[in-house]
């Protein structure tokens, strides 16, 4: 809820943002933390509506090798505080997604995966709900929050792939030490090999560093 100062300020920002060509869409009187999906689901149907029809289909990046028909690249990770590494991931997930025409969107985790796999919880910095709203703010419009149970511990890792083409995806990023699939046997390598094979886009980011932390 704004002021009216606020709103002046913001009409002032909108009308810079208009002059230098970009559309501003304007959405009042919404709770985004009780409306969250349906800001998405909005955003992303505005989106759609702006590109051009020859957007909609386009060609895979040099690694692929036939024409890509799905429209979501998704960034895989349990994405838990959107560290560095994290945020240098959704980057290149976003970069990749403007260049080929397609919708940016993250898969993670209800839960973290060692629950399970190893019994042990560990310390989280945030739940499900607060990553999901986080990787909106840093772009991924298309969330998918899947439960880890054990039926995915066990699903290997082709089908896991294969799952998330179900839900339009049209690619993959993720880090360069990201495994998935039964016991871990799925890695950048494998989806990079997978997504060749299908025309798919696909990135793998390398491991992130700061003053020597990882």
């Amino acid at each position: 809820h704004y002021d009216h100062a606020q709103c002046a300020v913001d009409a002032v920002r909108t009308d810079e943002l208009e002059k230098m060509g970009l559309r501003v869409l304007r959405i009042c009187n919404l709770d985004i933390d009780k409306n969250f999906r349906e800001v998405c689901e909005f955003l992303d149907k505005e989106v759609q509506k702006s590109l051009p029809q020859s957007a909609a289909l386009t060609a895979p990046s040099s690694e692929g090798a036939s024409r890509c028909t799905r429209r979501t690249i998704f960034a895989l990770g349990f994405f838990d505080g959107v560290h560095l590494g994290h945020q240098v991931l959704l980057k290149a997930c976003r970069h990749l997604a403007m260049r080929k025409g397609c919708a940016t969107g993250a898969v993670t985790f209800a839960s973290h995966p060692d629950a399970l796999v190893t019994g042990k919880t560990p310390l989280l910095l945030n739940t499900a709900e607060e990553r999901e709203r986080t990787l909106f703010g840093y772009g991924a419009f298309h969330i998918h929050v899947l439960p880890f149970d054990k039926a995915l511990m066990n699903m290997p890792w082709q089908d896991f792939l294969e799952m998330l083409l179900e839900k339009d995806a049209g690619g993959f990023v993720c880090g360069e030490d990201f495994r998935f699939g039964r016991k871990g046997e799925g890695n950048g390598q494998k989806l990079a090999d997978f997504c060749r094979q299908r025309g798919l886009h696909w990135a793998i980011v390398p491991e992130q560093m700061l003053d020597g932390v990882r």
